[in-house]
């Protein structure tokens, strides 16, 4: 590895690194074995999480404590993230300065293929087909969202009412507050949120659990606090380096998850789903 992408690598790895930091608490063991890293990231790949606790002079399960703590599954999967992802961050996915309309084009295009890439490798086939099956077998489904993410849930809610169900979007605090405490037991309820960090939502992923009313979390990983409060949960690849467009994917993402939802209830039951594309076109025409 050449110095000058060694170093590149190294600034983003302490992006990252500082973003996180942010969000959790680390002891004075965890600072050291976070300064190991940064200091030796070119040999980390290599490393075993045993060796990097012998480098460290710390344990197996610390590492491994660590990394979840980060909010990765397992020490592999933290390497994935961390590591090689920041080996693929080349000159060729950065977005530059008055870049051409023609280049800024193919580095979104790119940057589209690794997120889908990245979620299919991540999320079990089986759950994902379960997750669609459930969505199937509500009629009511309810969004609670914020921001961003209530825009999506409307790109949603405009779908999914083609196929005959009935969708509400909550965005106000109060609005999601209330709904939560309210929504009969016959609703599914869908929380979109990227950090997983907001109160507002984790409460209402609470009452929700604890009224048992189906959930499903659609986060950046599958093991933070919403996850854990929510029956069903897409974990989507989410990179906190701002250089990466790091949003931006996660949204790229959280649209295909509906694109693909769709388009499996729509093969369920096609001709329903025509009548009422129909019915709605001669409404509309007939107002216009």
């Amino acid at each position: 590895m050449s110095f000058f992408i060694y170093n590149r690598i190294r600034g983003d790895f302490m992006k990252i690194v500082e973003a996180l930091s942010k969000k959790i608490q680390l002891t004075e063991t965890e600072k050291e074995i976070l300064e190991y890293m940064v200091e030796n990231l070119d040999a980390l790949p290599k490393l075993s999480s045993r060796k990097l606790a012998e480098k460290t002079y710390t344990s197996p399960t610390t590492i491994v404590r660590f990394v979840k703590k980060l909010g990765y599954q397992n020490y592999n999967d933290f390497k994935y993230n961390i590591i090689s992802k920041l080996k693929n961050s080349d000159e060729e996915s950065q977005i530059n300065v008055h870049e051409k309309a023609l280049s800024v084009l193919n580095k979104v295009e790119k940057m589209q293929k690794e997120a889908i890439n990245d979620f299919k490798n991540k999320i079990s086939l089986d759950t994902f087909q379960e997750i669609i099956d459930v969505c199937d077998q509500y009629q009511y489904i309810d969004i609670i969202a914020n921001d961003c993410n209530a825009i999506l849930g409307k790109y949603a809610l405009h779908y999914l009412s083609s196929l005959g169900k009935i969708v509400q979007v909550y965005y106000e605090t109060n609005q999601q507050i209330y709904a939560s405490m309210n929504v009969p037991t016959d609703h599914l309820v869908i929380i979109i949120s990227k950090y997983a960090l907001h109160e507002t939502l984790l409460n209402c992923a609470l009452t929700l659990k604890r009224r048992h009313i189906k959930t499903i979390a659609i986060t950046n990983h599958q093991e933070n606090t919403l996850s854990k409060r929510c029956d069903y949960v897409i974990p989507i690849p989410f990179y906190t380096n701002k250089d990466r467009f790091d949003e931006l994917q996660f949204h790229m993402m959280v649209k295909y998850i509906f694109d693909c939802l769709f388009s499996v209830l729509y093969s369920y039951d096609m001709e329903k789903a025509k009548q009422i594309s129909k019915i709605h076109t001669d409404i509309f025409f007939d107002k216009m």
